[in-house]
């Protein structure tokens, strides 16, 4: 392992008494003689020798010797630490020693972020960006241009439709439609209406499809036409049909806008992930966390006022966002495909100053586009959905600017930024808390872990998800109680601080993967191989 991964190799040596001379009557010619080792044989090396003074202990003497790679600042640090713990044993002996506190003075565990900037729904969000600026342009799709006041009554039409067939408050509605301004309006339609909102992929197989919706009992399924028959025996709209094509541009848009005075803490979407059982699991997400999300994206990327986002996730795993500066401004969205990305970013002249994407994705755009990329106004695109290779981040270092964001569903999108610049070493940090965010660095028996050391991460901020649908036991696994009584969330991920404090993930304590920004549990693809004719056992790997 390197020192840079999962932490330092360590190798220790025990010698007798201090002082004592090494006599050979027989080799008259030979003498003692100490010689310093030229390189580190490993990359840790502690080597202790008990002391004695007029034949009695005098304590024990230790040296600790390094790789270059581990740094003089990680020895030291290593080594008071080391003392720190000895010091504590030898004052309470018969403790457990893993009552040990392994910090050192002024160190801590854990992260906090900014303070959080306070809960508001999407909705509410939505109706502060229409009212400051109703002409300013909402949505490019296509070559339509879409202002706020205009999507806005094409959304309240929505909701006004779906309240007609039976919506009400926190009713899950699953929207199956294509990317488009009728996906993006329905969406904010569900928000106005304070119901909760399920995006599902139409390419998922059609047995997924309806087990997803099935786990959320949703109320009702905003399909196309040539998708209905997935849907027979549920209540559902068909977008594309002609009947409601037409009431979409004659029904009353709604006023009443129960949405925009619930409370932070109601649910409003429910995005599904790959499950360990061999089931996708559906997280169950509040408003709680979208102004601190909104914040964070100022904070990181520098989304201002007339920023471009590209939006190219998939419509299984994509995170409808509105979008603003001190809660005024709002943001044009690009809904693309992400086949078409490369192309996008040609068309638009580097325009596009903030977009959600993997890295994969990224590296294509530099493919298509070579070369030193200033982006407008100070944004910085920001990556994530999976780790970023320290290899390309030091390749794209001089070509464009980029933030690197990490952070779990369950947290609201994302926990942790860190803006990328220069060349990387072993591994790219995924920085430190956005606003509102707690990180804590756990070991396996949850007492706080050293810098250097590589733990168990946990997540606490406002928007922590409430759980995964009709799943309690795992909910209660994942989502537990933190020593202040506030709940946190298991990440599974594996982190070391750095010694400026930042985040690096090396790893899980679990099957997990990530694959082009999708979360995949090697133990759902194991269970369908498992129950395919004729194979008795499964196994899934990354290659």
């Amino acid at each position: 392992m390197g020192a840079g991964e999962r932490g330092f190799v360590p190798d220790y040596a025990s010698h007798g008494a201090s002082g004592a001379t090494l006599e050979l009557p027989h080799l008259p010619g030979v003498r003692q003689q100490s010689t310093p080792a030229p390189a580190a044989r490993f990359q840790l090396v502690w080597a202790f020798t008990e002391r004695f003074r007029a034949g009695s202990p005098d304590g024990i003497a230790g040296v600790l010797e390094y790789a270059a790679e581990v740094g003089a600042e990680n020895a030291e640090r290593l080594v008071h630490r080391l003392e720190s713990v000895l010091r504590q044993v030898a004052t309470r002996p018969d403790a457990p020693l893993t009552e040990s506190d392994v910090l050192l003075p002024g160190e801590a565990a854990d992260m906090v972020g900014p303070a959080s900037v306070g809960g508001a729904t999407i909705a509410s969000l939505w109706n502060t960006q229409v009212e400051n600026d109703p002409q300013a342009v909402a949505l490019i799709a296509g070559r339509d241009r879409w202002t706020r006041a205009e999507l806005d009554e094409r959304a309240r039409r929505w909701a006004a439709l779906l309240c007609s067939r039976g919506v009400a408050l926190q009713d899950v509605v699953a929207c199956a439609l294509p990317r488009g301004v009728d996906q993006v309006a329905a969406f904010l339609g569900v928000s106005l209406l304070g119901a909760v909102w399920q995006p599902i992929d139409r390419r998922y197989p059609d047995e997924r499809q309806r087990m997803v919706v099935e786990d959320t009992s949703a109320a009702i399924v905003i399909t196309l036409a040539a998708d209905a028959a997935r849907w027979d025996g549920r209540r559902m709209v068909v977008a594309d049909d002609p009947g409601i094509a037409d009431l979409l541009t004659t029904v009353a848009p709604v006023t009443d806008c129960p949405g925009a005075t619930l409370l932070p803490d109601t649910g409003a979407y429910i995005i599904h992930t790959s499950g360990s059982t061999g089931r996708p699991k559906g997280v169950y997400v509040t408003h709680a966390g979208i102004a601190d999300m909104v914040a964070s994206e100022r904070l990181w990327c520098g989304v201002g006022e007339g920023a471009v986002v590209a939006q190219s996730s998939l419509p299984g795993v994509r995170r409808e966002r509105v979008r603003g500066d001190d809660g005024a401004a709002d943001r044009c969205r690009r809904c693309i495909d992400h086949r078409r990305t490369p192309r996008l970013w040609r068309r638009s002249g580097g325009r596009v100053g903030a977009a959600g994407r993997h890295p994969r994705l990224h590296g294509r755009i530099l493919r298509a586009d070579p070369g030193p990329r200033e982006h407008p106004g100070g944004r910085d695109p920001g990556v994530g959905g999976e780790a970023f290779p320290a290899q390309f981040a030091t390749a794209v270092a001089g070509a464009t600017r980029l933030v690197n964001l990490y952070g779990p569903t369950e947290a609201t999108i994302f926990g942790t930024g860190h803006r990328l610049s220069g060349p990387h070493g072993v591994s790219v940090p995924i920085g430190k808390p956005v606003y509102g965010a707690r990180l804590e660095v756990l070991d396996t028996t949850c007492v706080p872990s050293p810098r250097v050391w590589s733990a168990s991460s946990t997540s606490a901020v406002p928007g922590l998800a409430r759980g995964y649908v009709s799943e309690p036991g795992l909910t209660a696994s994942r989502f537990v109680a933190g020593p202040d009584g506030g709940r946190r969330y298991r990440t599974g991920d594996l982190v070391r601080l750095d010694g400026e404090g930042r985040l690096h993930f090396v790893g899980r304590n679990d099957a997990q993967v990530k694959l082009r920004g999708f979360r995949i549990e090697l133990g759902e693809v194991e269970a369908v191989l498992g129950a395919a004719p004729g194979v008795s056992r499964g196994r899934g790997v990354v290659a």
